[in-house]
């Protein structure tokens, strides 16, 4: 990892956990804070979160589950913390809720302009239509919300040039619950069959395990590439690896 110098250091500013409790978490993140050149960051870790995920709507938070943070060996942390930070980089989180708001708002516009004494056939027509908006509006957000994870996936392998890393990093919390020597509850068997329910109608937000595996293996084709043509950008080789897929 790049380390910052003093001035740029006295710049970055992580709070919400102490160097000495988490000495390798920290330097992880203060490093890719110059990376990704975010220079302020809270950070929250939680005793019985099993993952990781980002926030930025008005700043940039980072959850950590403590669990995660001692499954993976540093280069594993380092690749996922990564990603993360492509999610804060990108501000993923305002531009997800910016689509909410828009595929919302027409049905609680209607909504609030039908009258309960006397609706009328066109209200209520406007009101269903939105509905039918609403879900595929869903649909659409999950579909962006879907290639932003890999987007981050492959920005965080760009960035940190690992992604064995990360595909070892994946597999293990991704195969880590299917392992498990407990039986699912009846109710956690409920609320798995309406997310898939949901999600057979709006799509999945996450990538599936093989797909994101087949992703990375792309990724470090990229870095391959940069290696023996470091003076042609990585849009450059996505445009030659598109031509000569169409030619085939």
């Amino acid at each position: 990892m790049p380390a910052l110098d003093d001035n740029m250091e006295a710049g970055y500013k992580i709070k919400g956990m102490k160097e000495e409790e988490y000495p390798v978490l920290f330097a992880i993140i203060k490093n890719l804070m110059g990376i990704y050149n975010i220079k302020k960051i809270r950070v929250f870790i939680r005793p019985k979160f099993e993952n990781a995920c980002a926030l930025s709507l008005f700043g940039n938070y980072l959850i950590i589950g403590k669990p995660f943070i001692e499954n993976l060996d540093t280069d594993e942390l380092e690749a996922v913390i990564s990603h993360e930070f492509s999610h804060l980089f990108n501000r993923d989180s305002f531009s997800v809720l910016i689509l909410s708001i828009i595929f919302c708002s027409p049905t609680v516009v209607f909504y609030l302009l039908i009258d309960p004494n006397s609706p009328s056939f066109l209200m209520i027509t406007l009101f269903f239509l939105s509905l039918i908006f609403l879900i595929y509006g869903f649909k659409i957000r999950n579909w962006i919300t879907f290639h932003h994870e890999l987007r981050a996936d492959r920005e965080a392998v760009l960035r940190t040039r690992k992604p064995k890393a990360l595909q070892s990093a994946l597999i293990k919390i991704t195969t880590q619950p299917l392992i498990s020597p407990n039986r699912p509850s009846h109710f956690a068997l409920f609320i798995e069959s309406i997310y898939w329910l949901i999600a057979y109608f709006i799509g999945f937000e996450h990538p599936h395990l093989k797909e994101r595996i087949e992703y990375l293996d792309f990724t470090n084709k990229i870095l391959e590439y940069h290696e023996v043509n470091p003076e042609i950008s990585q849009d450059d080789f996505i445009v030659l690896k598109a031509c000569s897929s169409d030619g085939q």
